[in-house]
C-alpha cells in the first residue's frame, strides 16, 4: 500500500483506543492490528478484502527539523508524527475515509495534517 500520504503531527500520542473509537463510529470498518505493536495497521471495510488505508506507528518528533515546515509552523515540538497511506488509485470512498480519520486524530490529539 502507498502512493498517497497524509502526514499528521499531534501533541498526544494516538493509540489503539482511538483507532477503535474511529472504527466504532464507522460500523463498516475493521482494524487489522494494534497501533504501536506493529509497524502499521490496516483499516478496511468489512465487505472488502482490500484495505482502505494504512496507519503507521507514531514516531516522536523532537525538533522542528523532524517535521515538514508547514507542520512545524502549526504544531510545536515535541510531538508525534503519524502517516496515513492509501493507494494512488484508491476509490473516492477510501480517500474520504482516510481524510476523515486524519481529521479525527488531529482534532482528538491536538494537531494538524499535511
Amino acid at each position: 500500500m502507498g502512493g498517497n500520504t497524509l502526514t499528521l503531527a499531534v501533541k498526544e500520542k494516538p493509540d489503539k483506543k482511538l483507532l477503535d473509537q474511529f472504527a466504532a463510529s464507522h460500523p463498516q470498518l475493521v482494524v487489522d492490528g494494534v497501533l504501536g505493536e506493529r509497524e502499521s495497521v490496516l483499516i478496511g471495510r468489512k465487505s472488502d478484502e482490500v484495505s482502505a488505508f494504512e496507519v503507521w506507528r507514531p514516531v516522536q518528533a523532537l525538533e522542528d527539523e523532524d517535521l515538514e515546515p508547514d507542520l512545524a509552523a502549526l504544531v510545536p515540538t515535541p510531538c508525534w508524527v503519524v502517516q496515513v497511506t492509501f493507494d494512488t488509485d484508491s476509490r473516492k470512498e477510501d480517500w474520504e475515509l482516510a481524510n476523515s480519520f486524519a481529521r479525527f486524530i488531529t482534532t482528538t490529539c491536538k494537531g494538524a495534517v499535511f
